[in-house]
């Protein structure tokens, strides 16, 4: 008799014997004859129960007198757990009597003792096979169940015919999708059921196919029991027996009306998309993503002048301006990092030779890992938009010119009254030498005004360099806001810092924006109020070093909308305000380096913040040495007024003066002083002399001749570098145009005691 070693899962063997030495043996000889079974053992039938009860074996082999529990007693119990569990009994007793009760309880194979083990391994054998029978026939049960269950619960209809095609079967989604019950369409003809709304000879195609023995796939026109049209899928093959005779067609069929509506509805939106993109007045692309363009629409093509198969990155590059490329490429490797390429302005040179302005944006696309796959952007001419932004510019700038001209104009003919109206008085008061006086000093301070707008002019504008030295911060504010607020009903507290860091600044123009500050805030507490000055020291995250200085008032405050706009030239809200003073401000405070800011509160006041570089040199003390004896000067100026008006002012102080009207004769003359063993005290030299040698290139011959010269330039263009930096071209002062005698003098003494 055959015999089965090789069993998955394994079957299980249960010995159950009250003699350890036959227990031992029987169990010994099982094992080597059935290596594949899985065997345990008891001692008693209650040990038997219980192990059984653990492993739930397939097959029980048991003595039959034991004590605790009998073999019978212990089979009873083991049959109600598991019926069809197979029990052989082993036993030395052959009465009719125990034969009787095995037979009762189930046993199904029973050998005497001593035991033959031929009648034992049949008996074993016959177990096994059985078992084995039972589990395929299960296994066989249950996977046609599950068939029959994927089938019933498919989400596709299924449909079994015969060889003539008459339909056997359908399952359920059968009758949900067509209306149709089994019933209605059992025993039908095939040919009925799939030219309801397909033509006959689609039919004939496919089952030309099905009985020659082959699979047919396609997609129908179906009619459902109400009468609506359906696409249908369709894969209909023939089921053939072990000996390759077929006895039925198989079909599998799905509703594929709505895919099919939302493909066409894909296609229309594509075609739309397309249609689009085509007739789009704006350059549309998409990418690869190494920036290779794999679409380019018309209107791209137009812009770059590249058709699509052309326009790669690496192909457009040659068509980007020089100038651009740096930045064009940099953007891109940016938006290969970022997903994202933000708007870039750079010019394009078409096939022609023109040059075009072009805004390109792009987003990227991701693929399935995750990563970018590509980019879909925009590409737009913005030639005309940036020509009429220019044009724009212009109209602004000529609409600000006309406002800073017409400013200008009202404030100079303001200054020039005072001018001219005392000079004409001063000749009806000749006689009168107190009231000559008067009205010459009021002309005099109408033309300091005119000096003041001129270097308010200067310094907003392009001119202004500062001249620079290191100042302390707080007597240099004190003094500025003082002279400001002096008979005013306007109180003003400071607040200084006390290792407050020193400034390199320009003293007069720093001043100036104290004062143009402090007139503001005075102006803005017509009925009195507290000003709060201070200055404070700051470093910064990278360690630089800054005196940040802050000017508050109580006045009504600043509204929004006109904050931003307080730094225009002209912008002003007060009725004697020119609007020059805090755009003054903020040129000066940018000049140095700086920053100022303002913030204000209505109903609370205006704050003003203004951050300069701190300087590393501390403040040199002035020397306290007398004054040296009045000396000769040298004048050269090409204005003869300013040459005549210059002697005459430093005769009255005392000083021997000569003058030139070039660099040419400045040089000559003080070669010939120098001949004769002799040289001047102080050369003042203009800076700008048309047509002429003037103050730059004339320091170099007085330096070749004297190096010890004592010069000092003079100019009303402030904004020359030699102005700013006059040590650096071998000056010793510098004196700004229009000059009081007061200042002519000042400086004149600094330079004897420098």
């Amino acid at each position: 008799m055959e015999t089965f070693h090789q069993l998955n899962p394994k079957i299980k063997l249960l010995y159950v014997e009250d003699d350890p030495a036959t227990r031992e043996t029987i169990t010994s000889v099982i094992s080597r004859r059935f290596p594949s079974l899985s065997i345990s053992s008891a001692e008693n039938g209650q040990a038997g129960l219980e192990s059984f009860q653990e492993c739930r074996a397939d097959l029980v082999l048991t003595d039959i007198n034991m004590p605790i529990m009998d073999g019978i007693e212990m089979a009873r119990k083991i049959k109600a757990l598991d019926p069809c569990v197979a029990i052989i009994a082993a036993t030395a007793f052959s009465d009719t009597h125990y034969l009787m009760d095995a037979i009762k309880v189930g046993i199904t194979r029973y050998v005497l003792k001593p035991v033959n083990f031929g009648l034992l391994f049949e008996a074993i054998d016959g177990c096994i096979s059985r078992i084995v029978m039972e589990r395929q026939l299960k296994e066989q049960d249950g996977f046609i169940r599950k068939l029959s269950r994927a089938i019933e619960q498919s989400p596709s209809m299924v449909m079994i015919t015969d060889t003539a095609g008459a339909i056997d079967y359908v399952n359920p989604r059968f009758s949900t999708v067509t209306g149709y019950l089994p019933e209605e369409v059992i025993g039908q003809n095939l040919r009925e059921v799939m030219t309801r709304a397909s033509p006959l000879d689609t039919f004939e195609q496919i089952w030309s196919t099905i009985t020659g023995g082959s699979e047919w796939r396609g997609e129908i026109l179906n009619r459902k029991k109400d009468g609506e049209l359906y696409c249908e899928e369709l894969s209909i093959s023939p089921l053939a027996c072990e000996d390759g005779e077929m006895t039925h067609f198989v079909a599998v069929m799905q509703d594929i009306s709505r895919s099919k509506k939302l493909e066409q509805g894909l296609h229309y939106s594509e075609e739309q998309f397309r249609t689009l993109c085509e007739v789009a007045p704006i350059g549309i692309f998409r990418t690869d993503r190494e920036g290779n363009i794999i679409y380019l629409n018309p209107h791209g093509e137009k812009i770059t002048g590249l058709a699509a198969p052309k326009a790669t990155v690496k192909g457009s590059l040659s068509s980007v301006h020089p100038d651009d490329r740096e930045r064009h490429t940099a953007a891109w490797l940016e938006a290969l990092a970022t997903g994202e390429l933000s708007p870039l302005e750079h010019r394009l040179i078409t096939p022609e030779g023109e040059t075009t302005w072009v805004r390109a944006m792009a987003s990227s696309i991701k693929g399935t890992d995750g990563q970018i796959a590509g980019f879909v952007g925009t590409l737009e001419d913005i030639t005309e938009l940036l020509q009429a932004r220019q044009e724009m510019l212009k109209t602004q700038k000529l609409e600000s010119l006309g406002v800073l001209a017409g400013g200008i104009a009202h404030d100079f003919n303001n200054i020039l009254t005072g001018v001219i109206g005392n000079i004409s008085l001063a000749r009806f008061e000749l006689h009168d030498p107190d009231k000559l006086t008067k009205r010459l000093e009021y002309a005099e301070r109408s033309a300091v005004r005119a000096k003041d707008l001129t270097r308010q002019l200067l310094t907003f504008a392009r001119g202004g360099e500062p001249v620079r030295k290191i100042v302390k911060v707080p007597d240099l504010l004190r003094e500025a806001a003082k002279s400001t607020l002096r008979s005013s009903n306007v109180k003003c507290e400071f607040e200084f810092a006390d290792d407050l860091w020193p400034l390199e600044v320009d003293e007069g123009q720093l001043a100036q924006v104290i004062q143009n500050l402090a007139l503001n805030a005075l102006q803005a507490m017509p009925e009195g109020g507290t000003i709060t000055l201070g200055a404070t020291n700051v470093l910064s995250l990278q360690g630089n070093r800054f005196v940040t200085i802050f000017l508050a008032d109580t006045g009504g405050g600043i509204p929004d909308y006109q904050l931003g706009k307080i730094f225009d030239p002209y912008f002003t809200t007060k009725q004697s305000g020119s609007g020059l003073g805090l755009a003054t401000c903020y040129s000066i405070i940018r000049k140095h380096g700086g920053k100022i800011r303002a913030t204000s509160t209505l109903g609370a006041g205006s704050s003003f913040k203004i951050s300069l570089p701190a300087a590393f040199q501390a403040c040199e003390a002035k020397p306290s040495s007398p004054l040296a004896a009045v000396s000769d000067v040298l004048v050269m100026d090409d204005d003869e007024e300013v040459r005549k008006v210059t002697k005459s002012i430093l005769e009255q102080f005392g000083y021997t003066v000569e003058c030139a009207e070039n660099g040419a004769e400045a040089i000559e003359r003080y070669r010939q002083r120098k001949g004769e063993g002799k040289t001047f005290s102080a050369v003042i030299l203009d800076l700008t002399v048309p047509g002429g040698i003037g103050g730059k290139e004339t320091i170099k011959k007085l330096l070749e001749i004297d190096p010890d010269v004592k010069a000092i330039v003079s100019s009303g263009y402030s904004n020359d570098p030699v102005m700013a930096d006059y040590r650096g071209y071998g000056f010793r002062a510098v004196l700004k145009k229009p000059y009081l005698p007061g200042e002519i003098k000042n400086v004149l003494q600094e330079l004897q005691m420098s």
